[in-house]
This record gives structure tokens, C-alpha cells and sequence, in this order.
């Protein structure tokens, strides 16, 4: 099952969104995880690895998206 969802309004820096992203993936039933922020380039990399969800089209460079 695939689960995404924005956290708006918090920019993180990228070694923080890879501590998120590493604690996340320890969880279970997690298989695979993606935490960026919702910069234009990042969207598009979302996308291009198969972690886009609608819902990021709403977000901003200043949200997290977690897939």
C-alpha cells in the first residue's frame, strides 16, 4: 500500500530529511520511503522514482513530502 502526505510549512535541511527518512524506514511495514522537500526539482524527482502523489502538487518548497 502506497502512502504519501505533505508536512507544510516546516523546511528541514538535507541532513535532516535523511535522519527522517532513515527513521522511517526502520519502521515496520515500511519497505521503501522518500522525504524531500517540495522544491519544483524535487516534485519532478518524486516522480521520475515512482514516489508522486497527487498531493504534492499542493506543496511548496517550504512543505516535506514523505512517500
Amino acid at each position: 500500500m502506497f502512502h504519501a502526505f505533505i508536512k507544510k510549512g516546516c523546511f528541514q535541511d538535507s541532513v535532516s530529511l535523511m535522519i527522517i527518512s532513515r527513521k522511517l524506514s526502520e519502521s515496520e511495514n515500511v519497505d521503501d520511503v522518500s522525504v524531500m522537500m517540495g522544491t519544483p526539482a524535487n516534485k519532478a524527482l518524486l516522480d521520475t522514482t515512482g514516489f508522486w502523489h497527487d498531493d504534492f502538487n499542493n506543496a511548496t518548497p517550504n512543505d516535506i513530502c514523505v512517500a
